[in-house]
């Protein structure tokens, strides 16, 4: 079964398991800056490397917009 989560929530989740932001960043080898903007919604669309270091595989999703 599939688990969605988003991307921020992932980096999130993953920095409380690692006790920070600079020991996910040490574990994973992913630049700590890096890690923080994604979390903070700053950078959004990492590349496939990362995406995989974070243990997740991409799939695009789309919304109903509702009056359209």
């Amino acid at each position: 079964m599939k688990q969605y989560i988003s991307l921020t929530d992932r980096v999130k989740e993953l920095v409380r398991q690692h006790g920070g932001v600079r020991a996910l960043s040490r574990a994973l080898d992913i630049d700590s800056g890096y890690l923080s903007r994604i979390m903070n919604g700053k950078r959004y669309d990492p590349g496939h490397e990362t995406v995989a270091k974070l243990g997740l595989r991409k799939q695009t999703m789309y919304i109903v917009v509702q009056g359209n």
